[in-house]
């Protein structure tokens, strides 16, 4: 998701889209679309159904079997809303950045693929990234196992399933390059300076998810701890949070389900002599990102 919403930022930042457009253009049947804009995608307000069970049981019925966006984007949008209007409330959902992938392809005329390649994968020099929509995984590589699906047996290998989640989490990539978009990320990589501010304040309503990105604040002052996000799918997992104040960055992969929450705290906690003082806010360290 973090890769998809910095090429919608480049994107806005060149003036070829806005924040304030509205889906409506694009996805018209699509419930409250002409309410609905790219920024509420970024910042999961727009209330569209999460299909994550659905992609979890698509992959357990037939994990070879590749599964459009359009025809994912279709399903989250025959599930029931959230609760709320446009734009007043959180529910994160992968829908959302399925939607904004192929906003980004209609508004470019280049695939989803091409503009990862060409605006961050090349500039970054990530060569063990890709968009992994083949389960062809680049040796050497992890062995991914899940105990998702009631149908297969424990601990099944996935790391030759295909991967349709798209722009909401199909890439492949390894602790390196990882650790680097990390840096990248951070540093708002090909932003304009107002762009890198707006990740941080066009939050949900009251909460702490901004433009694709997970943000921890300081409870004391407000300033800005860390910037970053996490992904899972079936078999794997990833973390990655830049410490503004530092510049550090923590990287994570799991090969299991359950993402890597508890176990990036216990990281965090077992080398808390040496983690804390490059993630406690100094004095005079506030949000804004150079």
């Amino acid at each position: 998701k973090t890769f998809a919403v910095t090429i919608g930022l480049q994107l806005i930042g060149e003036g070829k889209l806005s924040l304030n457009d509205t889906i409506n253009q694009w996805y018209p049947s699509i419930a409250d679309a002409s309410l609905i804009t790219v920024r509420m995608l970024m910042n999961h307000s727009a209330g569209i159904a999460d299909i994550g069970q659905q992609q979890v049981d698509l992959h357990c019925a037939d994990p070879q079997h590749l599964v459009s966006p359009e025809e994912l984007i279709r399903i989250g949008a025959a599930l029931p809303r959230a609760p709320f209007a446009p734009g007043d409330g959180f529910l994160y959902s992968s829908t959302n950045t399925i939607i904004l992938g192929r906003i980004l392809e209609k508004v470019t005329n280049e695939s989803f693929a091409s503009l990862l390649r060409e605006r961050l994968l090349g500039p970054l020099q990530l060569s063990r990234t890709k968009l992994d929509t083949d389960g062809q995984l680049d040796p050497p590589f992890s062995h991914g196992y899940t105990d998702f699906c009631p149908n297969l047996p424990p601990l099944t290998d996935t790391s030759r399933w295909v991967q349709f989640s798209f722009a909401a989490g199909a890439l492949a990539s390894t602790l390196h390059d990882l650790h680097a978009w990390g840096v990248a990320l951070g540093e708002g990589f090909g932003l304009t300076p107002a762009l890198r501010q707006a990740r941080l304040n066009d939050t949900e309503p009251g909460g702490s998810y901004g433009l694709g990105v997970v943000i921890q604040r300081d409870p004391r002052t407000n300033n800005v701890i860390s910037l970053g996000h996490a992904g899972s799918e079936p078999g794997y997992s990833a973390n990655v949070q830049y410490y503004v104040c530092s510049g550090a960055v923590w990287a994570l992969m799991g090969n299991g389900d359950g993402g890597t929450g508890e176990a990036f705290v216990a990281v965090l906690r077992a080398l808390q002599p040496v983690v804390e003082p490059l993630v406690t806010p100094q004095s005079g360290c506030h949000a804004e990102i150079p």
